[in-house]
């Protein structure tokens, strides 16, 4: 039975592809079953949490987490950004979903989660950007803000250097992604012209324009809107806390205006 009609057909797999023309000597693989479309999980860490548990290899930990992502039914995951290139290693062919990945996470000095991030000077992104993407075959992905001493989420990069890491990945034919959370962080992400924002959390619909113009693509990530308002608590002025508390109830506002204006 094929969902979502639920109709009875006969199924083919060939070459990794679904048919319904009929191929001679097929071996029956199930019976009285049902096939329903992969689930893709857009972003993904699969050295980070991973149910290998803490002390697991970076190895472990991305096939543990792949696997897990396999039996619940997603056959491809998108990875902007990783600790490490484990999850290079894992191919379809080998019984794991199909993975697209984005090399190191690329951040300056002090400006990420500890020993999770690339760590360089700001007038090294371009050339760095290029490095990750030339590894990955995909993507590369920049942290565009973080917490200051203050507890204030700022931004990284100033946009003159975002816009020359833009123009090194584009020139090389891959896709770059960021890492965005703050207003000021995500505007500089738009001006710069990456291919897509992670989180935007803080986004407002007058970027929604701008965004479509540019082809930027939005991945909002909505399941952790809780931790992200974890994260603020005691950082920052209780001011800047009730902004962000208002943007995450906004958030889901902000998502379907994006879809429907074709972002």
């Amino acid at each position: 039975r094929v969902l979502p009609e639920d109709t009875e057909k006969d199924i083919y797999v060939v070459n990794g592809h679904i048919t319904f023309q009929k191929v001679k000597d097929a071996k029956t693989v199930v019976k009285n079953g049902y096939i329903i479309p992969g689930l893709v999980d857009a972003h993904a860490h699969l050295s980070i949490s991973s149910p290998a548990g803490d002390d697991a290899s970076p190895k472990e930990a991305v096939e543990g987490s792949a696997k897990a992502h396999l039996h619940a039914g997603v056959l491809a995951i998108r990875e902007p950004g990783s600790p490490d290139y484990a999850a290079l290693d894992l191919h379809a062919e080998d019984g794991f979903p199909r993975i697209q990945t984005a090399g190191r996470f690329l951040a300056p000095h002090g400006k990420y989660f500890p020993g999770l991030a690339r760590e360089i000077d700001e007038e090294d992104l371009p050339t760095v950007a290029a490095e990750e993407f030339k590894k990955s075959g995909f993507w590369a992905k920049v942290i565009g803000d973080f917490f200051d001493e203050k507890g204030n989420m700022v931004p990284n990069f100033r946009v003159e250097t975002l816009k020359k890491a833009v123009e090194q990945v584009h020139k090389l034919g891959g896709r770059i992604a960021t890492h965005v959370v703050s207003l000021e962080a995500i505007e500089r992400a738009i001006e710069a012209g990456f291919d897509s924002i992670e989180h935007g959390t803080t986004m407002q619909e007058s970027h929604i324009k701008e965004m479509v113009k540019k082809k930027i693509a939005f991945t909002p990530t909505m399941t952790i809107r809780e931790g992200i308002l974890e994260m603020w608590k005691g950082s920052g002025s209780p001011e800047e806390y009730q902004r962000i508390a208002r943007a995450v109830k906004n958030q889901a506002n902000i998502v379907k205006k994006a879809f429907d204006a074709g972002v």
